[in-house]
């Protein structure tokens, strides 16, 4: 799809199907319900996205959920935040991260998905989020 610009998951899903906005090229705006526990295998592969704000109950991001989406360069993770599969973020450009989450990230580390593997800051917490990802 080259036309969806932003979508809105609404509070009554519980998960982000397979491959559900796959190649959504032109797809830079995703808002999460509050329900969103796990998005699935290349949920979000190849979109346009810029910036990513998980929901705060979100525990799951499985395997090249966000693969590709080249333009996404700030993402904040959910505090609920367990498991981030082996490729989940292969070939972004991420810059800054904001991780209220357990898992330890690394600027440069391919761990965890590579979301901090491109990382210049990664923030411990979620001061100031609101003020660039808003």
């Amino acid at each position: 799809n080259t036309t969806l610009k932003s979508v809105v998951l609404g509070n009554g899903l519980t998960s982000v199907p397979y491959r559900a906005f796959y190649n959504c090229t032109a797809l830079e705006t995703v808002v999460f319900g509050e329900n969103i526990v796990t998005v699935a295998d290349g949920a979000f592969s190849s979109c346009g996205i810029k910036e990513l704000t998980l929901n705060s109950k979100l525990k799951e991001i499985k395997s090249g959920a966000f693969a590709y989406c080249r333009s996404l360069t700030h993402v904040k993770l959910s505090e609920s935040l367990e498991s981030i599969a082996y490729d989940a973020f292969q070939g972004c450009n991420i810059k800054e991260i904001w991780n209220p989450s357990v898992l330890v990230l690394t600027a440069g580390a391919t761990d965890y998905g590579y979301v901090a593997q491109n990382a210049i800051v990664i923030h411990p917490n979620l001061t100031d989020a609101k003020e660039v990802l808003s």
